[in-house]
């Protein structure tokens, strides 16, 4: 196996990339949902765990871009002219540079799982209570 150390780093930061661009589509997807529900607030106080929500979405696609542009910055720091640096050019400075961001993917994708979780979850409930609120006015 030819591969360079830089070669596959470079596509663990690719990985990294495309996961973070598919989070920040389901960040917007579920801010969409969140939108629509408060729009139809049946549900008391419905509209302050929405805002909280939303916030925290916010804040999580903040941390996410963030990275991101730590990714795009070594990603040009382990290429010259377009190539893989040689393994030879790699310092330990560049490898716990690497796992750095490693770490920091790793805490970023358990804050967005757990939040992703708790917006579903968030979600599922409201949906049913609008749906019961709804049927039971339907019947009177």
């Amino acid at each position: 196996m030819n591969a360079t150390i830089a070669t596959y780093y470079i596509n663990e930061l690719n990985n990294w990339e495309e996961a973070f661009d598919q989070h920040l589509s389901e960040i917007d997807e579920i801010t969409g949902w969140l939108d629509e529900v408060v729009q139809s607030d049946t549900v008391p106080q419905l509209g302050l765990k929405v805002e909280h929500f939303i916030g925290q979405l916010k804040e999580c696609g903040q941390h996410i871009e963030s990275i991101m542009h730590d990714i795009e910055t070594m990603e040009r720091t382990l290429s010259n002219d377009q190539s893989p640096l040689d393994n030879d050019a790699i310092t330990a400075e560049l490898v716990k540079k690497q796992e750095a961001l490693r770490s920091n993917t790793f805490t970023i994708e358990k804050e967005w799982l757990y939040l992703r979780f708790e917006c579903s979850r968030f979600l599922s409930e409201t949906v049913q209570a609008q749906n019961k609120l709804r049927n039971g006015n339907s019947k009177q």
